[in-house]
C-alpha cells in the first residue's frame, strides 16, 4: 500500500512539474504573439495615416520640402520601407543608403548597412518600423547633423 502512495505522489509531482513547464513555454509563445500583434497593429495605423495623407491631396514631398530635406536614408527594408523608397523616388527625394537589422534584406540600388555599423552622414534617416522607433533611434550610430525621423511623423 505504501508503494502505491509513493507512486501516486511521484505521479502527481511529475504531472505538476510538467504542467508548470508547459505553462512557462506557452507564456513565452503568447508574449511573442502579443508583440507581433502590436507590431502589425502599428503597421496598419501607419498605412492608414499614409492613405489619409494621399486622400487629402498632400504629397510625401511636401514634408521634405517644408524641412529642407532632399536626401535621406531609409531604415527598414520590409514592405513599408520598400513602398517608402518607391514614393521617395517618384517625389525626387534622393536615397543615400538603406539600413536593416537583417543583413539579407539589402537593396540592389543602394548601399546597405546594418544598424550596428557606423553610418555615413545623411540629412535624415526615416525609420519605417515605427513600433520600435525610440529604441532604434537611440541605437543608431549617426552624426549630430543627421535627423532621425519616424515615418509616422511624415504623415
Amino acid at each position: 500500500m505504501r508503494r502505491y502512495k509513493e507512486w501516486a505522489i511521484c505521479g502527481m509531482l511529475g504531472a505538476m512539474l510538467g504542467l508548470y513547464g508547459m505553462a512557462r513555454l506557452c507564456e513565452k509563445e503568447l508574449l511573442k504573439k502579443e508583440e507581433r500583434a502590436a507590431r502589425n497593429g502599428q503597421s496598419v495605423r501607419t498605412a492608414c495615416k499614409w492613405i489619409k495623407m494621399i486622400q487629402s491631396g498632400r504629397k510625401i514631398k511636401d514634408y521634405f520640402d517644408m524641412h529642407g530635406i532632399d536626401s535621406v536614408a531609409v531604415y527598414g527594408m520590409g514592405e513599408t520601407g520598400k513602398c517608402l523608397i518607391q514614393e521617395l523616388q517618384k517625389a525626387g527625394i534622393g536615397i543615400a543608403y538603406v539600413i536593416d537589422r537583417n543583413p539579407h534584406r539589402t537593396s540592389d540600388e543602394y548601399a546597405s548597412y546594418t544598424p550596428e555599423e557606423i553610418l555615413p552622414e545623411a540629412q535624415a534617416i526615416i525609420v519605417t518600423p515605427s513600433y520600435d522607433f525610440i529604441e532604434i533611434s537611440r541605437n543608431l550610430k549617426v552624426g549630430k547633423e543627421t535627423a532621425v525621423i519616424c515615418i509616422d511623423d511624415i504623415f
